[in-house]
């Protein structure tokens, strides 16, 4: 089984990216308001502690929201008022007009953060206790549900008015695998079949999927398709599976958050490359390959992410659909 390699050295760069990132894909959609140039982003610093900082670029204004060692990245609700982020021990809810944490929740450990589209509930996967966890905020009532498996990939669904679930128990031949993993529904605290959808890695407008896969032998594999008959567009290796990406939809193009880059359907090619963070040695040549400056920090819902550039020490914005940088900002704190 051939593929089209866009990284070397897969296991190193997914042992890295265990250590430092988990969860592995945790910028979020929100946290970058591209017309009202603000973002909420995380910063990690050489020493010290790691921060959760409210940016407002146009008026050149900084707020800490956090401080901690244990932070992960905050996700943001629709109507933005309310960011949640993971410390150590717990989901934080805190109030952007009230400026305080109102709502904590018990957490072991996880993935990634989905929140509804009124903004008023949560899911989270806490593998650890193996249960998936809905949140609802304004009750303050958590529902837990058994499950211990793979969460490929978790959306808040409007026509169903719940979240949707692609799992697979563990056990097979298949490794983690969305093929044949079932759409799943929370009912009553149980986990039931939902058929109104086939695969929750589809674009808005139903044209393209992509399906992230991990073989035992070959890897990490992400898979572009066309729909209608299903046709393949191609398949690369990649660092991460990327099933359980935060993503955002261009026209035709798909910016898969953190480390995935950006795949144009129409061209059938990355069109920009986020991954390569950290250095990797290509034992063919005995070079070393060049570290990607940018880190993803924050992203807009639609077209638009947010970039740190080491090198330059500068923000980037980025425009999705083309792959190009639009505008910059410098750091002014």
């Amino acid at each position: 089984m051939k593929f089209k390699k866009n990284i070397l050295t897969i296991m190193i760069m997914q042992l890295v990216s265990s250590i430092l990132c988990s969860p592995a894909f945790a910028v979020y959609p929100g946290t970058f308001d591209f017309n009202n140039e603000t973002a909420y982003i995380l910063e990690v610093p050489e020493k010290g502690d790691r921060v959760i900082r409210y940016i407002n670029f146009k008026d050149n204004e900084e707020k800490i929201i956090k401080s901690g060692f244990f932070l992960r990245e905050p996700a943001i609700n629709h109507g933005r008022k309310i960011i949640s982020f993971i410390s150590k021990k717990t989901i934080n809810f805190y109030d952007i007009e009230k400026g305080i944490i109102f709502f904590t929740v018990p957490k072991i450990s996880g993935s990634k953060i989905t929140w509804n589209d009124s903004g008023n509930k949560i899911s989270y996967y806490d593998s650890s206790s193996n249960v998936i966890m809905e949140v609802d905020i304004k009750k303050m009532e958590i529902i837990k549900i058994p499950f211990n498996g793979y969460v490929f990939q978790a959306e808040w669904n409007s026509k169903s008015n719940g979240f949707l679930y692609q799992l697979r128990n563990k056990g097979g031949s298949e490794g983690g695998s969305h093929l044949g993993a079932k759409i799943m529904k929370n009912i009553d605290g149980k986990l039931q079949e939902y058929k109104g959808v086939k695969i929750l890695t589809m674009s808005p407008h139903g044209d393209y999927y992509y399906e992230g896969i991990s073989y035992p032998e070959e890897g990490n594999i992400v898979s572009f398709y066309k729909v209608g008959g299903d046709e393949l567009i191609i398949s690369y290796e990649s660092a991460s599976p990327l099933f359980n990406a935060d993503v955002i939809w261009g026209v035709n193009t798909v910016r898969f958050l953190f480390e995935g880059g950006t795949f144009d359907f129409k061209q059938g090619k990355f069109i920009t490359y986020a991954d390569n963070f950290w250095p990797v040695n290509d034992f063919i040549s005995g070079s070393q390959q060049k570290v990607n400056p940018r880190r993803d920090m924050a992203a807009d819902w639609n077209n638009y992410v947010l970039m740190w550039n080491k090198g330059t020490k500068m923000f980037e914005v980025e425009d999705i659909n083309t792959g190009k940088i639009i505008k910059t900002y410098k750091k002014f704190w």
